[in-house]
């Protein structure tokens, strides 16, 4: 998942999202603007799991309820934590490898009513490490164009 966990800029309009997995024992909610873009990665779990998600800081997840609930599931590298509910196995959440400090949150457990758009991007995600890679090049390029102008 791309890294979209940057501090909102002053004067955004912010939101609370809420969601939860299919039984309702595990609820979360977060603050984010209305409008969204989430990632629809094509690694291994989040393919087979259709899994589309937007990464938030960790300090604007505002409520997570039901982490006992959660079963934990980790591979490869052990950076990402795939959480599930034990009871229904929805995942209205995870940690993943490219935001370890917050959240990505997943649209499918999402209620749509504070969503005033949402757009879903393809992420590269089977090829992790030279995405990121290339991510990151575009975004310093983009900061280095912009401390060159002011």
């Amino acid at each position: 998942m791309s890294v979209n966990s940057a501090p909102y800029e002053e004067g955004t309009e912010i939101v609370v999202h809420n969601g939860e997995c299919h039984c309702g024992l595990v609820k979360i909610a977060f603050e984010a603007p209305p409008d969204l873009v989430f990632d629809e990665c094509n690694c291994s779990i989040c393919y087979k799991l259709g899994l589309i998600g937007v990464d938030i800081p960790a300090s604007r997840l505002v409520k997570f309820e039901g982490k006992e609930y959660l079963k934990e599931y980790t591979f490869n590298k052990k950076i990402a934590k795939h959480w599930f509910c034990g009871q229904c196995g929805a995942s209205p959440l995870h940690v993943p490898r490219s935001n370890p400090n917050g959240y990505a949150i997943h649209l499918r457990c999402l209620d749509k009513s504070t969503l005033r758009s949402y757009k879903i991007v393809p992420f590269d995600g089977e090829h992790w490490e030279e995405t990121i890679g290339r991510e990151k090049a575009a975004r310093d390029e983009a900061l280095q164009r912009i401390s060159n102008q002011q």
